[in-house]
Order: structure tokens, then C-alpha cells, then sequence
């Protein structure tokens, strides 16, 4: 399980940046910049959420998981 789980998965440490980036940042949840701006350090293609609305001005596409599986689907 935990093979999959690395295998399907990144996990990154929180760099200063990071933290730096989200303190001042103009996200209104907290958890969402870190989110946001580990994404964008780690290189992610896109951002799944259930709150799209939170990252209106994100350089990412930010998607719900019932688009992202409809995006997947195209690729399958």
C-alpha cells in the first residue's frame, strides 16, 4: 500500500518559500496558499479541490475531481 501510495503521489517538505509565499500571499484560507504554493514549488500540472473558487487567479488549472476524471477519461 505504501508503494502505491509513493508510486501515485508526491510528497514534498515545506521550504521557507513556501511558508514565505502563503503568509503573505492574498489567499483568505491559509491552508489553500500552502496548498497552492507547494503545488507550484513541486512542479504540479494542476490542483484538485473541492473549492475551485478559492484559487481564482491560480497559474494552474485547479479542477473539482469529477473534471479532473472526465480530463483522465480523454486520456485513457
Amino acid at each position: 500500500m505504501q508503494k502505491l501510495f509513493f508510486d501515485t503521489n508526491i510528497v514534498i517538505d515545506f521550504l521557507n518559500e513556501v511558508l514565505d509565499k502563503a503568509i503573505n500571499s492574498n489567499f483568505k484560507d491559509f491552508e489553500d496558499a500552502l496548498q497552492y504554493y507547494s503545488a507550484i514549488a513541486s512542479g504540479c500540472d494542476l490542483i484538485i479541490t473541492r473549492n475551485e473558487k478559492d484559487f481564482k487567479d491560480a497559474l494552474i488549472p485547479v479542477l473539482n475531481s469529477e473534471n479532473y476524471l472526465k480530463l483522465l477519461k480523454q486520456y485513457l
